[in-house]
């Protein structure tokens, strides 16, 4: 029992609810800021004293309130993105999608040993995540590359490619095998040619270094490009693991392999394609909302929610104050908020109600 006679002990769990005020005219939802760790209230009070020092000796003879700060230090254990809007004061969360694009020679500027972070194409400095990278070539005085449409099969276990026409490739030669129409998008990737036999089929057989990219058997493939370098040089179309390597395809990160062909700072142009990514709100905007303010209830339960009591607040702000990211506990962050006078309503700083659970006596 929580309530013995007059008196009322709790052991409380707590749940905070908050919905922004408008933004350009439009309403805000409701949101629940989920498992809170700790909900710390505080009060700040400032009076002022009135004091006779009839007798040499001050005392005081009556005060007045003149300020009252009414905060809650809120630990909320939810990161969604709705909670990481207000501890990175943003804008609510934008929808953001993406669909399974091929990029083609997409320019990048490269160091010898060093990272590249993809981008979305020459002129942008958008940042792309979650791609299939089949081939990094050199820019600088390389010859162009040919578009070829008409393979067909993919056999893994001989690492052999069927064409309909005549690519005319040689041993020694490279090629770039684009994503789309795969079943397996993870061969995409920059082969060297051990040999080419057959007049329809073409079949090209790739070497045993770079053909371990194959990830499994094609058939009747259609749409599928592979891109030959004219010039056949291998100092053109760089090797996947010898010349450079993925470090993160979700995180659209791959690196220069120091020692490897590329020796010479410069523009590289690296094929690859986007994965689909579904439409979903993932996009915040830290530091657009100069401020975070609007209404908001919370609610104090006892006894498995048989006594339950809200704090409704009809006007508040939302600062954060510290965000833990751990790999040791559970991560969380601190909000704190700010109980404003709403001077439009009766009870400028909103009610506070017991609205479940048998009232104690009165004493």
């Amino acid at each position: 029992m929580s309530i013995v006679g007059f008196q009322d002990f709790w052991v409380v769990g707590t749940r905070f609810y908050f919905k922004r005020d408008n933004i350009n005219s439009v309403v805000q939802p409701w949101t629940d800021l989920g498992v809170l760790q700790s909900v710390s209230p505080a009060f700040t009070i400032e009076k002022l004293e009135l004091e006779d020092t009839d007798g040499g000796v001050k005392r005081t003879v009556d005060e007045a309130l003149t300020k009252v700060d009414e905060t809650y230090d809120v630990t909320v254990s939810n990161l969604n993105i709705d909670n990481l809007s207000i501890i990175f004061l943003s804008n609510p969360a934008t929808d953001f999608t993406q669909t399974a694009t091929e990029k083609i020679k997409v320019s990048h500027y490269a160091h010898p040993g060093r990272l590249i972070v993809l981008r979305d194409n020459d002129a942008s400095s958008t940042k792309v995540y979650q791609v299939n990278v089949a081939g990094v070539v050199n820019l600088t005085g390389s010859a162009t590359q040919t578009e070829v449409t008409d393979l067909t099969d993919i056999d893994q276990s001989t690492l052999t490619f069927s064409f309909t026409s005549d690519p005319g490739f040689t041993a020694g030669d490279r090629f770039i095998l684009m994503p789309t129409g795969l079943s397996n998008t993870e061969s995409a990737g920059t082969y060297e040619v051990a040999s080419q036999s057959g007049s329809g089929p073409y079949d090209v057989v790739v070497t045993a270094g770079t053909g371990s990219k194959i990830a499994g058997d094609e058939t009747s493939l259609t749409g599928t490009s592979i891109y030959i370098d004219n010039a056949n040089s291998d100092t053109n179309f760089y090797l996947e693991d010898t010349d450079w390597e993925v470090k993160s395809e979700d995180r659209g990160i791959i690196a220069m392999i120091d020692g490897g062909a590329f020796a010479t700072a410069g523009n590289l142009g690296i094929y690859y394609s986007t994965r689909a990514i579904s439409s979903a709100a993932r996009v915040l905007t830290p530091q657009s909302a100069s401020e975070v303010k609007g209404e908001a209830i919370l609610y104090m339960s006892r006894g498995n929610n048989a006594q339950q009591t809200s704090r409704e607040i009809p006007s508040l702000s939302l600062t954060p104050t510290s965000l833990d990211l751990n790999a040791d506990d559970f991560s969380s962050a601190v909000i704190q908020a700010k109980v404003l006078a709403d001077t439009t309503l009766g009870e400028s700083a909103g009610r506070m109600i017991y609205f479940k659970g048998d009232a104690p006596s009165l004493s």
